[in-house]
C-alpha cells in the first residue's frame, strides 16, 4: 500500500499558498519554436451542462498565457482541439487527432465519461493522457493526472475526520454506488474502518427518514455524504426533523453543492465540503495574466472549472515538459512524468507534483476544505 501526501488548501476567507513576486515579461510576438503539438479534448458544454466548456477555456487560457509570458522555465506548445461530449466521441476524436496531427500527448477531461474514453483511446494507441479534471482513470503508463483521485479524496477525508473529531468519533458513511463515489468511500473506509458505525450505499433512492432515525439512535458524531445534491438536501431536512444532531456534516464532491446552501437549507453551521475545485492563488505570478486573457477572450471571469483545468496545464508546461531534453516521443514524455517534481505550494491551487509511477496519480495533489 503506497502512502499519499495531499495538500489540503484551507479556504477560510484566505487561500494559504506560497506567495510569488516574480515579474512576468509577456511577448505577443515571440518566435521561440513550440516544443510539441498537443491535442485538447474537452466537452463543449450543452444545454444541461453549459459550464463544462470552462475546462477547455481554462486549458487554452493557460497555454496561451504561458506561451506569451513564460514562468521560470516553462516551455511553449502548440495545440489542436476537438470537443467530445461522451465516451464514444472521446475515443473517436483521439483517433482523429493522432491520424491527422500525429499528436503524442492529449490534455483533457471535463467529465467521467469523457476522461474514461480518452484513457481507453490513448492506451489503445500507446500515447499519453494528462487528465486535468477527474483525477482518474490513471495507470502510470499512458494516463496521468495532477488532480486528486476519488480514492485520494477519501483518504484525505478520513485523515481530516481523525484530526478534527478524534479517534473515537462515530461516523456515518453514505454514498451513491457510482464508481467515483464508491472509490471515495473506499478511501474513507481505509482510514476509518473501526470508526464507521453506519454505512449506507444506494443506487437510486436514499431512504432519508430511516437513515436519519439510525443516526439519532446510534448517536453519530460525523456524517460523510458522497451523493447527489438533492439526496444531500433531503437527508439534511430529515435529520433536522428527527432531531438527529451531529458534530460534523461533510459533503464530498462537486462544489456546486455549496451554492445557494443557506437559501436551500437554512442554518448550516457545522457543514463542511471537501472537493478538488478552487479559484487559483491570486498571488501566483501567472494568475493575473491568465485572468486577463480569459476575460478578454471569453468575456467573463474564469470559474472554478477553468481554474482547475488551467492549474493542471500549468503543472504540465512548467514542471513536466521542461524535463524533455530530446525530441518528444511517447517514451520521453512518459519519463518526464516520472521525473517532474514540484513542492506543495508551487502550483496555482497550492498543489505540488510527484507522479506515482505505479498508478499515474499525483501524490502531492491538493484538496479544498470549506
Amino acid at each position: 500500500m503506497y502512502r499519499f501526501l495531499l495538500a489540503c488548501v484551507l479556504f477560510l476567507g484566505i487561500m494559504i499558498t506560497t506567495a510569488y513576486s516574480q515579474e512576468l515579461s509577456c511577448d505577443n510576438d515571440s518566435d521561440e519554436p513550440a516544443l510539441l503539438t498537443v491535442g485538447l479534448v474537452f466537452p463543449s458544454g450543452t444545454l444541461i451542462t453549459p459550464n463544462r466548456i470552462e475546462y477547455y477555456e481554462g486549458a487554452v487560457g493557460m497555454m496561451d498565457t504561458l506561451n506569451r509570458c513564460g514562468d521560470e522555465g516553462s516551455v511553449r506548445v502548440d495545440w489542436v482541439h476537438a470537443f467530445a461530449e461522451d465516451y464514444e466521441q472521446a475515443v473517436d476524436v483521439v483517433h482523429e487527432l493522432v491520424a491527422e496531427h500525429d499528436v503524442k500527448l492529449i490534455i483533457g477531461g471535463g467529465s467521467s465519461a469523457v476522461s474514461t474514453g480518452l484513457a481507453d483511446a490513448v492506451r489503445e494507441l500507446d500515447i499519453i493522457l494528462w487528465e486535468t479534471s477527474e483525477g482518474e482513470p490513471t495507470d502510470g503508463q499512458n494516463t496521468f493526472s495532477p488532480t486528486s483521485s476519488a480514492y485520494q479524496r477519501g483518504l484525505t477525508v478520513g485523515d481530516f475526520i481523525r484530526s478534527t473529531y478524534g479517534d473515537d468519533a462515530k461516523v456515518a458513511l453514505i454514498f451513491n454506488e457510482r464508481e467515483q463515489a464508491s472509490n471515495v468511500a473506499r478511501g474513507i473506509r481505509n482510514q476509518l474502518d473501526d470508526q464507521i458505525t453506519i454505512e449506507e450505499h444506494y443506487e437510486e433512492y436514499l431512504s432519508t427518514r430511516e437513515i436519519a432515525g439510525n443516526i439519532r439512535q446510534q448517536k453519530i458524531d460525523v456524517v460523510v455524504l458522497v451523493a447527489f445534491q438533492v439526496d444531500a438536501d433531503y437527508l439534511w431536512r430529515a435529520m433536522r426533523q428527527a432531531d438527529a444532531n451531529v458534530r460534523g456534516w461533510i459533503n464530498v464532491g462537486d462544489p456546486g453543492y455549496r451554492y445557494g446552501l443557506c437559501d436551500r437549507l437554512g442554518d448550516t453551521d457545522g457543514l463542511i465540503t471537501i472537493h478538488r475545485f478552487a479559484v487559483t492563488n491570486p498571488e501566483h505570478a501567472i494568475f493575473h495574466e491568465f485572468a486577463r486573457y480569459y476575460q478578454t477572450e471569453f468575456g467573463r471571469y474564469p470559474g472554478e472549472r477553468a481554474h482547475l483545468s488551467a492549474s493542471g496545464v500549468y503543472m504540465l508546461m512548467r514542471y513536466v515538459l521542461p524535463q524533455l531534453e530530446n525530441e518528444p516521443t511517447v517514451e520521453t514524455i512518459r519519463q518526464a512524468m516520472y521525473q517532474a517534481t514540484a513542492d506543495i505550494g508551487d502550483g496555482m491551487m497550492g498543489e505540488g507534483l510527484q507522479i506515482d509511477a505505479e498508478n499515474g496519480s499525483n501524490t502531492r495533489a491538493s484538496l479544498v476544505v470549506q
